[in-house]
């Protein structure tokens, strides 16, 4: 019988974690430390939350550890810390209900219309 990708997989994690094998490639994601960003910009949690649109919750959910920032967050977040100049003269949109920090809405499509249909949000109306 054929073994399953997963089995193999599991068993060459399990190799590489006692140290039989070299092989493999690891990666490690470096999370950023939010607090020190904020400290940083000299703001408090509810200035940094609406500046950045991070709801209040999520972000003292990352400065206490017990929740990790998502991808794109990751990225808005490394960019914060690496120029923070830059990114404190912003003007970025507040958020709204139904829509991104950034000023899109996404239309509520199912998966099937979303991938016969262009992938571009919707901006706006003031």
């Amino acid at each position: 019988m054929r073994e399953s990708k997963i089995l193999k997989g599991m068993r060459a994690a399990v190799a590489h974690a006692r140290g039989e094998t070299k092989a493999a490639r690891v990666t490690i994601v470096r999370m950023p430390d939010v607090k020190a960003i904020r400290l940083g910009l000299n703001m408090s949690q509810e200035e940094f939350a609406r500046k950045f649109g991070f709801s209040l919750a999520t972000l003292r959910g990352w400065e206490q550890k017990r929740r990790h920032p998502d991808g794109p967050a990751r990225v808005l977040l490394t960019v914060i810390a690496r120029e923070p100049k830059a990114v404190r003269e912003l003007s970025l949109p507040r958020s709204r209900i139904g829509s991104t920090a950034w000023g899109f809405r996404h239309s509520r499509q199912t998966a099937h219309d979303a991938r016969l249909t262009s992938r571009r949000a919707t901006p706006i109306q003031p």
